[in-house]
């Protein structure tokens, strides 16, 4: 890959690919990425130097939106290396999918009022659940506006960092 410049949540980076040791340089920071698993459409299982992470990859009106690990990254290529990378990931449908809300857990903690309900509409920004962790108490909202698919913990439940608490599933 020659020299890309990347907007990554409205702050530019060069972005240089060594393809003889396979290492992204984004900025300053070089980065040893490998694909471990396609585990649907647009959901990636990868080794990030050697840290497993999931990612999710995202076409929204032609800006490329990328989740890893819950952390939301707005990606703007500015170069034709955009319309290969959406290509690659063949996400030029405008199906939903893919958008599918995933909270988890920011941190260890526990879990002291869940207001989300199996079936319940909710708009984005809505609250979910709150975890208490360090004696300081966490709000998670839903970052989709959706349906409540699945609740996969309970008040009074102890939760791990990036375990998964509630989905939402768009409309």
């Amino acid at each position: 890959m020659e020299n890309t410049v990347i907007s990554v949540n409205n702050q530019e980076y060069n972005v240089k690919f060594n393809k003889e040791n396979g290492i992204f340089s984004i900025g300053e920071n070089n980065y040893q990425i490998e694909l471990l698993m396609k585990n649907s459409d647009n959901i990636y299982t990868l080794l990030i130097n050697n840290k497993v992470v999931q990612a999710e990859f995202i076409n929204d009106n032609n800006n490329l939106i990328i989740i890893l690990d819950g952390l939301v990254y707005n990606i703007d290529i500015i170069d034709n290396t955009k319309r290969l990378l959406l290509q690659f990931l063949n996400t030029s449908s405008k199906s939903n999918s893919s958008k599918i809300g995933i909270i988890k857990a920011p941190m260890p903690g526990l879990v002291i009022k869940v207001y989300a309900e199996i079936g319940k509409q909710v708009a984005k920004d809505d609250k979910l659940l709150i975890i208490e962790a360090m004696k300081m108490e966490n709000l998670l909202k839903s970052p989709i506006d959706g349906t409540i698919k699945e609740i996969k913990i309970i008040e009074g439940a102890a939760v791990d960092k990036d375990s998964v608490l509630v989905i939402v599933e768009p409309n």
